[in-house]
């Protein structure tokens, strides 16, 4: 479908005005545009935010129901680590919903050639550089291990069934 669209049907038109590329400016073309770039990634996103959202309640309402046999501690970390992933998601989909807007919307209503440049070329560009940003923010054992420079680091634990020659042979077996 979208080679018929984007190829035979609306193929793209660059402006030297504005320096921008445009679909071909028919009523069809215009549609097509609209609703199969901006409407449809705009219902991907808000699908993905009420999924992830979904499920983080769920697994909320499960971890609830098992808080007895679990510490108090391991359920903390649990409850910081979805609630970091709802805000990542959040901020991921608001930052994407954004970029729609200013790619799809504000260029109808610009006329300086750099206005339409920062609302959709920079735009488009950013979104993909925050996007990265926001993971490092929500995610720091991600952050930790991108600026340790890839290094392992190793993590003893101790489990009552292994015998010390047991634990040897495992670590030494092991890349990690």
């Amino acid at each position: 479908m979208s080679l018929t669209f984007y190829e035979v049907l609306c193929s793209l038109e660059y402006s030297q005005k504005t320096g921008f590329f445009y679909f071909t400016d028919t009523p069809l073309c215009n549609a097509i545009g609209w609703y199969a770039d901006f409407c449809k990634y705009f219902t991907i996103i808000l699908i993905i935010v009420i999924l992830d959202i979904s499920t983080i309640w769920r697994v909320r309402s499960i971890n609830r129901k098992i808080l007895t046999s679990v510490d108090m501690q391991s359920t903390e970390r649990t409850s910081t680590r979805e609630i970091n992933f709802l805000k990542q998601t959040i901020s991921q989909g608001f930052i994407f919903a954004l970029e729609l807007v200013s790619y799809f919307i504000l260029p109808a209503h610009l006329s300086n050639k750099w206005a339409i440049f920062f609302s959709t070329s920079f735009a488009w560009v950013s979104v993909h550089a925050l996007d990265g940003i926001i993971i490092m923010i929500f995610n720091p054992e991600f952050k930790k291990y991108l600026f340790s420079c890839g290094q392992v680091h190793t993590h003893s634990v101790t489990h009552p069934s292994f015998t010390q020659t047991q634990g040897q042979e495992r670590l030494s077996s092991s890349k990690f």
